[in-house]
């Protein structure tokens, strides 16, 4: 049997590339073929345009005093990265639109719901090459049913999502969306693909050799421009220096940190996992600290921003309000209060089991073992 994934596996970002990885690693684990599906995506220049407005001051600042040219050069190197992971790692397959032999395709996880971010109408299934499509914990992250139901593309999305044989959601704004859809369903929230594959495995063999963290540092996982403000910084700072720790700008480019590290998807697994602390304003900055057991600070930016919905869900399911800092104020706090992973670990096990029945019951039509 030969299984499609379609999700955003191309960008560069460690969380969206390593749930790819993980859904297929999980799906070959159960004895299927698997690929992941190629496509081309639409993103429109007015995305998250307030934001972008909001960090000119940020990029002349850049510009003025040099830091914008090491920007680039980290871009390049980090695309180089991804490159490498992705040709040693992500079974490629053709384009969603042409690969044939397919017996079912899988949509998800990550943002794929999300139209704020730009619309493609094959995520929602349009042309995809499969006679049986299911949902695996989609996103739409901000995306509301109300913002479809007003947009251009409501008709289209209401039929196209009519294509899924089963559909899940990663967290309860996307499973009301859905609902809405396809009232007629039973729509369960499932663990995003790196909480159901765990990276057993891949936490005793993956390694990242540099002299640096021979020391013990704690990770700063925050896109570019995120968790740069004074407030924020200096409740950081005071903790690493209290406890004699270097800090580490994961993957993104933070002058203010005392190293900026450009890791490889694998890399980033090996360094999350052996920090001391994680401080992060990203969905998969905190399932990266939860399977990892490393202790984190949690910060969920307004909605408008576009991780309330996604991260705030997540940090409920897992009882975790005592780690989110609602302010720079909070943080150093938060960093002196120890995670309760007992409590933690016993809810992935439950998740993780009933988001193993869900993709039994997507596979059962074909399931001949």
């Amino acid at each position: 049997m030969k299984i499609g994934i379609l999700t955003w596996h191309k960008v560069l970002n460690h969380g969206a590339v390593l749930q790819a990885y993980a859904l297929q690693s999980y799906l070959e684990s159960l004895g299927y073929e698997v690929v992941l599906l190629n496509y081309d995506r639409v993103v429109p220049l007015n995305s998250h345009l307030l934001h972008r407005i909001s960090c000119i001051p940020a990029k002349i600042k850049r510009i003025l005093n040099g830091t914008d040219n090491v920007l680039k050069s980290f871009r390049k190197e980090k695309q180089l990265l991804f490159s490498i992971f992705r040709e040693q790692y992500i079974n490629e397959g053709g384009y969603y639109d042409k690969e044939l032999s397919l017996d079912m395709v899988f949509i998800g996880s990550d943002q794929v719901f999300d139209i704020l971010s730009g619309y493609n109408s094959y995520m929602f299934g349009e042309n995809v090459l499969a006679d049986k499509i299911c949902a695996y914990a989609p996103c739409a992250a901000q995306t509301t049913y109300t913002i479809i139901n007003n947009s251009k593309y409501a008709n289209e999305i209401t039929k196209n999502i009519k294509r899924f044989t089963y559909l899940s959601a990663r967290d309860k704004n996307t499973k009301d969306l859905l609902q809405y859809l396809r009232p007629e369903l039973n729509i369960p929230i499932v663990v995003d693909p790196v909480l159901l594959y765990g990276f057993y495995n891949e936490l005793k063999d993956w390694k990242y050799d540099n002299f640096l963290l021979k020391k013990k540092y704690v990770v700063v996982y925050a896109y570019q421009t995120y968790l740069d403000s004074k407030e924020e910084i200096e409740p950081i700072i005071k903790y690493a220096r209290n406890n004699n720790c270097i800090i580490v700008a994961l993957g993104y480019y933070h002058p203010w940190c005392d190293i900026s590290i450009n890791a490889s998807p694998a890399e980033f697994l090996y360094i999350m996992n052996n920090a001391v602390k994680v401080i992060t304003d990203t969905f998969h900055g905190t399932v990266f600290s939860l399977i990892c057991n490393t202790d984190f600070c949690a910060i969920i930016r307004p909605s408008n921003i576009g991780n309330s919905n996604k991260l705030g869900c997540l940090i409920s399911q897992f009882k975790l309000e005592v780690i989110v800092a609602k302010s720079g104020n909070e943080i150093f706090q938060i960093l002196n209060t120890p995670v309760n992973w007992t409590e933690v670990n016993n809810l992935i096990d439950i998740y993780r089991k009933d988001s193993h029945r869900y993709i039994k019951q997507c596979l059962c039509d074909n399931l001949t073992k």
